[in-house]
């Protein structure tokens, strides 16, 4: 299939949105680009962005990345728990207790 963003006047096809064809199109050249801001594309370009950023910026950022990891650590719990991935450590720890092997905190 041909690569609509690549077609006539690319940014104007009416059934690829204008972000995905430019996302396309500005990951074909290597840079990777978002409302017009160049985007790290690397682990280590990551680091060096956050190696500049001022103080207050880093602080923001601290906050924005606490949450960002928190939610994604629910999500993982969550996932797991359906999955039953949590049920044998769920059976051992009521195991332990119906057995009297624990102890109030």
């Amino acid at each position: 299939m041909p690569n609509k963003c690549l077609q006539g006047n690319a940014l104007q096809h009416p059934l690829v949105p204008r972000s995905r064809c430019q996302a396309r199109l500005t990951r074909d050249v290597k840079v990777n680009k978002y409302r017009g801001i160049e985007m790290p594309r690397t682990v280590k370009e990551i680091e060096q962005a956050v190696e500049q950023l001022t103080p207050d910026q880093l602080a923001e950022f601290r906050a924005w990345y606490e949450q960002f990891d928190a939610a994604a650590w629910d999500r993982q719990i969550e996932e797991d728990i359906v999955a039953g991935k949590l049920d044998a450590l769920a059976d051992a720890a009521i195991a332990d207790h119906k057995a009297g092997r624990t102890k109030k905190l």
